[in-house]
């Protein structure tokens, strides 16, 4: 029963996806090089959203 619950939440998740209903916040990007100063804001608590780190 719960394996099925997660499967329905999953489906859900990819139907609001689809439809542009649900996107990602993401506040910051960050070079590969940059991690530690990625690492730096977050734990300063700055992030409004996720931080992406690009390769």
């Amino acid at each position: 029963m719960v394996e099925a619950l997660k499967k329905d939440d999953v489906a859900r998740l990819t139907e609001l996806i689809e439809a542009g209903k649900l996107r990602p916040v993401i506040d910051r990007r960050y070079p590969l090089r940059e991690v530690p100063e990625s690492l730096r804001y977050l734990e300063a608590g700055h992030a409004k959203g996720k931080v992406v780190i690009t390769m």
